[in-house]
């Protein structure tokens, strides 16, 4: 089984969880899994962990994102995108000055109401799927961080293309109709790209397509990122045989690392073998990766 990061540059039209079992397919795997949910009219930069990488799933939720977009003036729609019904509209269109005078409102430190058509959870229930049925959603502000917000180009006097680097769980969705709002009018995405996951970028990401030329698994390989590239942030502590030996049937470790961080990655060479909790001189294995890769 092949094990590893595949960053798949997501088409349009497409759900993630679809585009997920189709590379999952692709390169013959047992288990696959995406990092950081888009939108279905969405495209960029999707991280699909397969086989063991599902492991560190977690460690990428957390990482921050790059985006392109475009804000569509003049109409509020029941998604925020341009997948939505129109529910309001507006004769009013912000010009280049206004925008920039508002967009400092919407970086740092903000609180957001993420879209009521979105995959938070509600009672196990997602919100989108609540909402397509009918029901009231309520959902609640959440405090997201936006490192930087900008207009790149006003495209027409009816849109603007904008690009944002935000922390997880920013909604460009939202940001579009508050900001929308915030200039007397309404607004919704009509163009999302994300140009960036932690470390990769679309420079990293590769189609469906191209996948699809490729007939045997040791070529489609060579596009794999090893696990260990989304977890550079967390200290790395080398082990001898003996010790891998003990982390594959569970045990725990003596390290004179009795402070420190609460999470590193136990490697045996350049293989990585466990993510480990460290507690009172201990290092207690918590996902152990028995395989080569």
């Amino acid at each position: 089984m092949l094990h590893g990061w595949f960053i798949l540059n997501k088409p349009s039209g497409m759900t993630s969880t679809r585009a997920s079992s189709l590379v999952k397919r692709l390169f013959d795997t047992k288990k696959a899994g995406h990092a950081g949910t888009l939108d279905p009219l969405a495209t960029g930069v999707l991280p699909i962990a397969l086989g063991n990488a599902t492991k560190t799933i977690p460690y990428i939720m957390d990482k921050d994102k790059s985006y392109c977009f475009q804000i569509t003036w003049g109409e509020q729609r029941s998604t925020d995108d341009l997948e939505g019904e129109v529910i309001a509209i507006s004769s009013n269109r912000p010009n280049h000055d206004e925008i920039l005078q508002k967009i400092p409102q919407f970086m740092g430190s903000i609180e957001q109401l993420p879209p009521i058509y979105s995959a938070i959870k509600i009672k196990g229930r997602r919100a989108c799927d609540r909402a397509r049925s009918g029901e009231i959603v309520d959902l609640k502000t959440r405090t997201v961080r936006v490192d930087s917000l900008r207009l790149d180009h006003i495209d027409s006097p009816d849109t603007a293309t904008f690009s944002m680097d935000c922390g997880k769980g920013t909604y460009v969705r939202s940001i579009a109709r508050d900001l929308a709002l915030s200039l007397g009018t309404y607004g919704y995405v009509s163009y999302l790209e994300r140009t960036k996951v932690g470390k990769f970028t679309l420079n990293d990401a590769i189609s469906l397509e191209k996948i699809r030329q490729i007939a045997h698994i040791s070529e489609k390989q060579e596009f794999l990122h090893p696990i260990r590239v989304v977890l550079d942030d967390i200290p790395a502590v080398s082990i001898s045989d003996e010790q891998v030996l003990k982390v594959h049937q569970g045990q725990s470790l003596l390290t004179d690392l009795d402070i420190g961080p609460p999470l590193v990655a136990l490697y045996q060479g350049e293989q990585l073998v466990a993510l480990a909790t460290l507690e009172a001189g201990r290092l207690y294995p918590k996902k152990v990766f028995k395989e080569v890769f």
